[in-house]
């Protein structure tokens, strides 16, 4: 794994080195289970960056239109949504108790309250 995030809902979740999403239950003995996000046509060249907080996996990624986006899914159960990235080219993701934030190359910040499932991101001013 080249990425790893542990959520405190009991799991840990990775990113392989050709950008394979994995997650195991904690504590983990090796009992990786593989989670199938071609569908989501994410480019693994472009990078793709992973985060968890107390119940939620977040996976930030550009998809196949060259659009950005992010999965969010229960830790424990993988189902993701697409949050849809306006107007930034973000290069990390991170979450507090409240908002799902992205920030660029030039540390300009957007956050959206959470779930997002409407994707209404905010400029945050520095």
């Amino acid at each position: 794994m080249i990425k790893v995030s542990s959520s405190s809902a009991g799991y840990v979740w990775g990113l392989s080195e050709n950008s394979q999403l994995f997650y195991c239950q904690l504590p983990c003995t090796g009992n990786w289970k593989q989670v199938d996000i071609s569908k989501y046509n994410l480019n693994a060249n472009s990078g793709i960056e992973l985060t968890t907080d107390d119940t939620n996996v977040y996976l930030l990624g550009m998809n196949a239109n060259g659009s950005f986006v992010i999965l969010s899914s229960s830790a424990s159960t993988p189902n993701f949504t697409v949050i849809p990235v306006s107007n930034i080219t973000p290069n990390s993701i991170f979450v507090t108790d409240t908002y799902i934030w992205v920030q660029d190359f030039y540390n300009k910040k957007q956050k959206c309250a959470k779930p997002c499932t409407t994707g209404n991101w905010v400029v945050s001013q520095e």
